[in-house]
C-alpha cells in the first residue's frame, strides 16, 4: 500500500522534476531492454509455430484443398520432444510429497521446518503450482526462456452489511435509526503470487548477462489490464490516478509495433476501446534521498540504493512509486534457460535447435506425399485425335475413343504415364532423422513411453535409458538452481516476513503452540541473510525416507535393549512421531492406545498379574 503523500503527488497534473526524470530514465531503460529482446521475436515466433505445427497455406495447399488432398504438413516432431522433455522434468520435480523439501542448518531450526514446509505447499497449491511449472517448461522448450514472478499480495474481499445511524435513545433502547448499507474490505488471503511471464513481456538488464541478470540496475515486464482491475488495485491503494490514464500516444505505438507482442492489444490501433491498458511494471534501484517530491522533501532518508517498483500505464502516466521492501532483496523474478551458456545472452533452447532437422524432417515427409499423390492420379499420355477429351476432363470414369480410332487399338491413344517414384525411400530417411534427434538431444522413445523399435536386450535397453535421463537430470538440475531453488527462497522469505498470526495458525492448525510462531518469522537479520534454511535439491529423491529409515533402525535397536533408553535418554514414543511424520503419516493420534478401552484394561491386568505372583503367601 502506497503512502498517502506518494499517492498526492501522482494525481498532480505534473510530476516533480526530480520524479519526472527519474520516470524518463525507467523508460528509456525498459525501452533498451525492449530493443535488446525484439531481436529474438522472429526466432521465437519460428519456434513457436514449429511446436504448434502451424503454416500458411500457399496456392498450391488450396488447389489440394479443392481437390479434397492432403496439404504439405509439419510432423509435430518438435511438439513431441518439447512435450517428452516436459514430461520428463514434471515427473522429476513433483515425485516428492511437497514440492520444496527444506534442509535446517542447525538443530535449532528443526522445530519450524515442518510448519514452513507445510506453509509453503499450501501458498503453492493455492497458486495451482503444477500449472505454472508446466508452462515454464513448455516455456523453457519452446524459447529456452523460463520466466517466474513472486510477489507478495494481501487480497481483499469487500461486504456490504447495513449499519444503523442516527436515532436516539430514549428508556435504555434506541429508536429512529435507520440502516444504511455500507462496503468494508476483510482480508481474503495473503501470499505469494506466483505467476508465468511470457518471454516476450520481460525486458531485463541487457548490459549484464541473463544468467546474472539480479545484478543489473532495472528489470521490467509487461502486461495488460483492463480497466476494472486497475479500479480495484486503486480502491485497495495499490496504484492511483487511474482515471487519467490516456491511449497510447501515436509515436510510441508506431514504436510498439516493432518491438513488441502483447496479448490483448493492437497497437496499429492504440485509441481502440477493445485494448487494455498496457502497464510496464520496471523495478530499479533508486537513492530516496536524491528524488525530491513537489513539496521538495525527499522520498527517503537513504543514500544507498533501494529497490522501488514503478508502473507505467500506456507509457506516459505514472500510477504506481513504493519502496518493494522484499526482504531477500532480490528481483521478484527467476529466470532458466535450456542451453546454460553464459557467453550468449539467451541460447537456442530445445525447438531452435529443432528448427533445421525439421524443416528437413518436413520436405522428405511431404515430397514423399506429393509422390503417392501423383502416382495415384491416373496420370494419363493422351493423343487428342483419337480420344473424347471431355471424359478425359471431367474425369469419367469411361474414356471414350473417336469413331475413327475405334479398331485401330486402344494403346496407340491412352497409356499410363510410368512414373518413377524417386521418394520410396524417403520414410526410411525421416526414420534416420528422428533417431538423429533421439541423439543429439537424449530423449528417446523409452522415455516417451514407448519401445524401441528391433532386437534389443533389457540390459542394453536399461543402458540406453539411463544415458538418456542422466542427460535430462544434468538438464534438470541446471534449471533448479537457475530458477527453481532461488524461487522456492524468494517464496519462503516472503511468507515468513509477511504472513501475520491468523493467517499462520489457519495453515498450520492447533498442532503447533503460539510460541512458534516468532520462531517461524525469524528476525530481520535472518530473513535478509535467508541462512536457517536450504532448499533441498528437487532432482533429488526425498531424504526424509533416508533419514526416516535411519530412525527406524536407532528405535529398532532401543526397543531390543530396553537399558539404552536410560542411557542414551532416548524416547521410544517421540521417535516414533518423527518417524511418521518423515514418511508423510498424519492423524497418528488416532492410534492412541487409549481410545482402545478393552486393550487398556488387557495392559492393566497384565501389569498387576506379577505382582500378585510375588505377594507372600499367607
Amino acid at each position: 500500500m502506497m503512502e498517502q503523500r506518494i499517492i498526492d503527488e501522482l494525481k498532480k497534473e505534473t510530476l516533480s522534476p526530480k520524479l519526472q526524470t527519474l520516470f524518463n530514465r525507467a523508460r528509456g531503460l525498459v525501452d533498451s531492454s525492449r530493443g535488446a529482446m525484439s531481436q529474438h521475436y522472429t526466432k521465437w515466433d519460428e519456434n513457436h509455430a514449429t511446436y504448434k505445427g502451424y503454416r500458411a497455406d500457399d496456392k498450391k495447399d488450396l488447389e489440394q484443398i479443392r481437390k479434397g488432398q492432403p496439404t504439405k504438413q509439419i510432423m509435430p516432431m518438435t511438439y513431441a520432444k518439447v512435450h517428452t522433455f516436459k514430461s520428463f522434468l514434471m515427473s522429476v520435480y513433483m515425485q516428492k510429497e511437497r514440492f520444496h523439501e527444506l534442509l535446517p542448518v542447525g538443530i535449532e531450526d528443526e522445530d519450524t521446518r515442518e510448519q514452513t514446509e507445510l506453509i509453503m505447499e499450501k501458498d503453492y497449491r493455492r497458486n495451482k503450482w503444477p500449472v505454472v511449472l508446466d508452462q515454464f517448461l513448455t516455456d523453457l522448450g519452446k524459447f529456452d526462456l523460463g520466466i517466474l514472478s513472486t510477489t507478495w499480495r494481501k487480497e481483499l474481499a469487500w461486504i456490504t452489511e447495513d449499519i444503523e445511524e442516527g436515532g436516539t435513545f430514549a428508556f435504555g433502547q434506541k429508536v429512529g435509526a435507520t440502516k444504511v448499507p455500507k462496503s468494508r474490505a476483510l482480508v481474503k488471503s495473503m501470499g505469494n503470487v506466483i505467476e508465468n511471464v511470457s518471454p516476450y513481456n520481460f525486458f531485463p538488464d541487457w548490459r549484464v548477462p541473463l544468467k546474472h541478470f539480479q545484478r543489473g540496475e532495472f528489470c521490467a515486464d509487461e502486461r495488460a489490464y483492463s480497466v476494472v482491475q486497475l479500479k480495484r488495485l486503486e480502491l485497495e491503494k495499490e496504484i492511483a490516478n487511474v482515471d487519467s490514464v490516456r491511449h497510447l500516444e501515436r509515436n510510441r505505438a508506431e514504436l510498439r509495433t516493432k518491438t513488441s507482442r502483447l496479448d490483448g492489444v493492437d497497437f496499429n490501433h492504440p485509441e481502440s476501446s477493445k485494448n487494455g491498458i498496457v502497464v510496464t511494471r520496471v523495478q530499479m534501484d533508486v537513492i530516496p534521498k536524491y528524488v525530491e517530491l513537489s513539496d521538495g522533501k525527499p522520498i527517503g532518508p537513504e543514500e544507498h540504493p533501494v529497490r522501488y517498483a514503478l508502473w507505467i500505464a500506456n507509457d506516459q502516466q505514472l500510477i504506481k512509486f513504493e519502496p518493494m521492501n522484499y526482504l531477500h532483496g532480490e528481483f521478484t523474478y527467476d529466470v532458466a534457460q535450456y542451453e546454460n551458456d553464459e557467453h550468449e545472452f539467451i541460447n537456442q533452447g530445445l525447438a531452435g535447435m529443432m528448427n533445421k532437422l525439421q524443416t528437413t524432417l518436413d520436405w522428405f515427409f511431404n515430397s514423399r506425399v506429393e509422390s503417392v499423390s501423383r502416382t495415384i492420379d491416373n496420370q494419363l499420355v493422351v493423343d487428342p485425335l483419337g480420344v473424347d477429351m471431355s471424359t478425359i476432363v471431367n474425369r469419367s470414369r469411361v474414356i471414350l475413343l473417336k469413331k475413327g480410332a475405334a479398331r485401330t487399338g486402344v494403346d496407340r491413344y491412352v497409356k499410363q504415364l510410368q512414373v518413377q517414384d524417386v521418394t520410396a525411400r524417403h520414410m526410411d530417411d525421416v526414420a534416420m532423422i528422428k533417431e538423429l534427434t533421439d541423439f543429439v538431444f537424449g530423449i528417446n522413445e523409452n522415455m516417451s513411453g514407448q519401445f524401441h523399435r528391433g532386437r534389443r536386450s533389457a540390459t542394453e535397453a536399461r543402458v540406453v535409458s539411463q544415458g538418456a535421463a542422466s542427460r535430462m537430470l544434468t538438464i534438470a538440475k541446471n534449471i533448479w538452481h537457475q530458477a527453481l531453488s532461488p524461487q522456492g527462497r524468494k517464496a519462503m522469505t516472503n511468507l515468513r516476513q509477511g504472513l501475520d498470526y491468523e493467517f499462520w495458525r489457519n495453515a498450520v492448525g492447533f498442532k503447533y503452540p503460539d510460541e512458534m510462531f516468532p520462531l517461524f518469522k525469524g528476525s530481520p537479520e535472518i530473513l535478509v541473510r535467508n541462512d536457517d534454511f536450504f532448499i533441498f535439491d528437487g532432482t533429488l529423491p526425498s531424504d526424509k525416507a533416508f533419514l526416516s529409515q535411519s530412525l527406524q533402525e536407532i528405535l529398532g535397536m532401543v526397543l531390543s535393549n530396553p537399558e539404552a533408553i536410560a542411557l542414551f535418554g532416548v524416547s521410544p514414543k517421540l521417535l516414533l512421531e518423527k518417524i511418521y511424520e518423515l514418511r508423510g503419516v498424519k492423524g497418528l493420534e488416532t492410534f492412541d492406545i487409549r481410545r482402545d478401552p478393552q486393550l487398556m484394561q488387557m495392559l492393566q491386568m497384565q501389569a498387576q498379574q506379577p505382582q500378585q505372583e510375588q505377594a507372600p503367601k499367607k
